[in-house]
Order: structure tokens, then C-alpha cells, then sequence
């Protein structure tokens, strides 16, 4: 029961903050300035997913790995907020796939490292993390969308 809630929190996490990045008004990217937008985006998210990675590699614990989802997503929304004007782009929103499914992949190995004590699996989910994010990079869409 334990593992269904915690991945119940992270989903939910997650879906509302796909919705905070596409509900955030236009207005945003002129009251924030897109210096202070960086700053303090890549500060958040960097920490948070430093903890994140901290809470699960060295004390195992799933409530940190959560708290640093938590502030990585308050991060990644600052960063894309000084982007909020170009919402609705097909451009902008291949972006966003892509950023959200290297993000749910970096979620499930992080998650899944909290519970695995082995060197060698270890090793091996960082290996897949790297292959996700570099198939993620590449132009998967094209893959995906032929004959259309």
C-alpha cells in the first residue's frame, strides 16, 4: 500500500505541475524578469534534484525524494515562465513532451534507486537513465508520428 500512495503523490505531483507550466498566464513573463526567471529556476531545480538523488542514494528515503521532486517542479516552472508567451507553438510543445518524459524517467529511476540496495543494479539504472534521456533527446516524435 505504501508504494501504490507514494506513486499516487509523485503522479499527482507531476500532473498538476504539466498543468501549472500550461495554465501560467502570458502576463507572468513581463512581471518576472527572465534574469531573475534562470536564477532562480536553475536554482531550485538543481537543489532539488540534488536532494532528491541524495535522499535516495544515501538515506533511502521516499518523503525526501518527494520534497526534492517538489522543488525541482517549483523550479522548472520558474525557468519556463519566462517562455510563457510562446504556449500554444507547436515547437513549445514538442519542447514540453520531451522535457516531462525526461523528467518522468529521471522520477522512476530516483524512485526506484530509494528502494534497491545492489551496486551493480544500481549501476545499471543509471545507465538506463542516460539511454532514456538520449533517446528522449533525439527526434522520437519522428519515429512515432510516421505515416501521418
Amino acid at each position: 500500500m505504501y508504494y501504490l500512495v507514494m506513486l499516487a503523490i509523485v503522479a499527482t505531483i507531476t500532473w498538476f505541475n504539466w498543468g501549472l507550466v500550461h495554465a501560467a498566464p502570458r502576463s507572468i513573463s513581463l512581471y518576472l524578469s527572465p534574469v531573475f526567471s534562470r536564477v532562480a529556476g536553475t536554482g531550485l531545480l538543481l537543489f532539488g534534484v540534488f536532494t532528491g538523488c541524495f535522499a535516495a542514494y544515501a538515506i533511502h528515503s521516499v518523503p525526501g525524494v518527494i520534497q526534492g521532486f517538489i522543488q525541482a517542479f517549483a523550479g522548472l516552472w520558474f525557468l519556463l515562465s519566462a517562455s510563457v508567451g510562446q504556449r500554444g507553438s507547436y515547437q513549445d510543445e514538442q519542447m514540453l513532451k520531451r522535457l516531462f518524459l525526461m523528467i518522468g524517467i529521471l522520477e522512476a529511476t530516483v524512485l526506484t534507486i530509494a528502494f534497491v540496495d545492489e551496486p551493480r543494479l544500481l549501476a545499471a539504472l543509471s545507465l538506463l537513465l542516460v539511454t532514456g534521456g538520449f533517446w528522449v533527446t533525439t527526434n522520437f516524435m519522428a519515429y512515432l508520428d510516421r505515416g501521418r
